[in-house]
């Protein structure tokens, strides 16, 4: 956490990596749209970066269901109840 505030000025965590794998056990903690997303693999200043096309500028099929919101509430409880287990 202090790590997170030198760099954030937030007193958090971040639970990223959790956060997937709770998607993973239950998909309904989040709301999704699908977008097309790629890696860019071409920019010295954003080389492995991931794009996300959410105005479809470049008119390609949808390839990605991106999390656009989250029951926070709905996923600490999962969290917390898959560390007590």
């Amino acid at each position: 956490m202090q790590r997170y505030y030198e760099r954030n000025g937030v007193r958090a965590c971040a639970l990223h990596d959790p956060l997937a794998v709770g998607v993973a056990l239950n998909r309904d903690i989040v709301t999704t749209r699908h977008y097309y997303v790629d890696v860019e693999t071409k920019s010295e200043l954003c080389d492995g970066q991931t794009v996300c096309d959410f105005q479809n500028r470049l008119s390609r099929e949808p390839n990605v269901h991106v999390c656009m919101e989250v029951s926070a509430d709905e996923f600490l409880r999962l969290f917390i109840r898959t560390l007590r287990t």
